[in-house]
């Protein structure tokens, strides 16, 4: 191996990571009246949106945790219903961390495919209710069920992050 091999191409700061740690896990919003941070995950399919909270999961946990069920080979969208995922924390027996992910079914090039952009929209307003099964092609309406007419403060989406593949 030469030399300009064996140099890494960035330099990472490891020695920070548990100062990063320690700000998450202490991390409270700053309004009063929003008990989480709500982060919305949006992308094309399999681009690992729902990998991401694993990731999260498993870095507050310090080790591997699965909460949220992936699937790499398909290339359909995987997840279907608008899923809030909560990170309890370890040692504190019911608490969680104040921030939540949504994930929701991804977006496809294909006409009548994937999430409706309307309802990410929908989304960000809270007026999506947990458990909302996506439709192709077609958006949420004001009188279904899962449709939230009066959101919250803490059912309003305060992060949009948009998850790209790197392939």
């Amino acid at each position: 191996m030469g030399e300009a091999e064996s140099k890494p191409w960035r330099e990472i700061p490891w020695g920070e990571n548990s100062t990063q740690q320690k700000y998450v896990k202490s991390y409270h919003p700053h309004n009063r009246h929003v008990n989480h941070l709500r982060i919305l995950l949006h992308g094309p399919v399999g681009a690992g949106k729902s990998s991401f909270i694993n990731s999260v999961t498993s870095a507050l946990h310090g080790r591997i945790s699965v909460t949220a069920l992936t699937d790499a080979t398909s290339g359909d969208s995987f997840t279907r219903n608008y899923k809030t995922y909560k990170i309890r924390k370890e040692n504190e027996a019911g608490a969680v961390y104040p921030l939540v992910f949504n994930d929701i079914m991804g977006l496809e090039e294909s006409v009548n495919r994937g999430v409706c952009v309307e309802d990410i929209k929908l989304a960000m307003m809270g007026h999506v209710k947990d458990g909302y099964e996506f439709k192709y092609g077609s958006k949420l309406t004001e009188d279904n069920q899962d449709y939230n007419k009066q959101p919250t403060l803490n059912d309003k989406v305060h992060v949009l992050a948009c998850v790209v593949p790197v392939d």
